[in-house]
């Protein structure tokens, strides 16, 4: 092959690799890796804590959780592929008015698969400004990100939505209403590593406001970079941060109130040996309660059967456990609330 031939195939290459970048092309019929009977996942509103998620996770459509392989390049939509995607960001807004610091992310995963067990981090961008319809831009300034996991440390269960948590060693403090909470995992290219965010359906969610990182380190809103002969990328990740109020008193609820189901703050909290978990039922039903360590990992299920309406006080040892925070959730048939609570000594 002479060199003007090679040359003109790298050219001929070269156009119809950008011009698949413009818009990548989703084919194939959609699989998805739902849990239609999970409860919603509600703010967690506790002290100086809360949960940030995006709006439509307030929605019954978020209750499905999707995965969607890829029919022409390996992988998947919400994690490794053989586009090279570096990280999967969605967009979170702070409406309470107030300074909060991230100091937690959450993620929920559809498959982990470690060959060389890399590490992946969340990060926190600012929008990168806003467009002439006030629509925010993409993921802008890198603001501070968590410390790392290894791919042994994400969580993920065949039948049950777990949730992994990315410790912030260092804080981000945040003055902004909007800023994006992103899961990278480019460094598992080189490891042979394979993680999967889960996701809304198509349809469920703003396509906007959920980006992906290229291999070429351009930001691509999820709508803007795919498309279908049926629909646009209107979904969002599932990724949500736990942040904490510079100034709690005006924006905290004395409980938190979903589906019947009421959450009261833990007390003591601190708590030293004994802590007491609040909450309350309008109606007769099934409860348990789930502990997890700070790392994610659920220490304790308690299967509390049917409890009648009313208001409750479960007290659990905590004595054995070591010094840190704790996040834990109250579970009904109905409803799922999650908190934290301190143990201190």
């Amino acid at each position: 092959m002479t060199k003007q031939s090679i040359l003109l195939l790298l050219i001929s290459l070269f156009i119809s690799l950008s011009l698949a970048a413009q818009k990548r092309q989703f084919a194939g019929s959609i699989t998805t890796k739902a849990y239609a009977s999970f409860p919603q996942q509600e703010l967690e509103q506790r002290l100086a804590l809360d949960t940030l998620v995006p709006p439509i996770f307030d929605d019954e459509c978020s209750f499905n959780l999707a995965a969607f392989p890829l029919t022409n390049y390996w992988g998947r939509l919400g994690g490794m592929n053989g586009y090279g995607d570096k990280e999967k960001a969605q967009l979170l807004n702070n409406e309470t008015n107030t300074i909060i610091r991230v100091n937690q992310g959450m993620a929920w995963f559809n498959r982990a698969k470690g060959v060389g067990n890399g590490n992946l981090r969340m990060k926190v961008y600012a929008p990168d400004g806003t467009d002439a319809n006030g629509r925010n831009g993409a993921p802008g300034t890198l603001l501070g990100q968590s410390d790392d996991l290894r791919v042994s440390d994400i969580q993920v269960d065949d039948s049950l939505v777990v949730t992994t948590f990315f410790p912030f060693s260092n804080p981000v403090t945040l003055g902004d209403n909007s800023f994006y909470m992103s899961v990278d995992m480019a460094d598992l290219y080189a490891t042979n590593d394979t993680v999967d965010l889960l996701h809304t359906l198509i349809g469920c969610g703003n396509g906007l406001e959920s980006y992906e990182l290229w291999s070429d380190d351009s930001w691509n809103s999820m709508q803007d970079a795919w498309s279908s002969s049926t629909t646009t990328f209107d979904i969002n990740f599932f990724i949500f941060a736990i942040v904490e109020f510079d100034d709690p008193s005006g924006v905290v609820d004395p409980y938190v109130l979903q589906n019947g189901l009421r959450l009261f703050p833990a007390a003591p909290n601190p708590a030293r040996n004994v802590v007491r978990l609040g909450y309350e039922l309008e109606e007769s039903g099934p409860v348990q309660i789930e502990i997890y360590s700070p790392d994610g990992r659920q220490l304790q299920k308690i299967n509390l059967g049917q409890q009648p309406a009313g208001r409750y006080a479960e007290e659990i040892a905590v004595g054995d456990f070591p010094v840190g925070s704790y996040i834990y959730g109250v579970v009904t048939d109905k409803s799922r609330l999650m908190s934290k609570f301190v143990v201190n000594r």
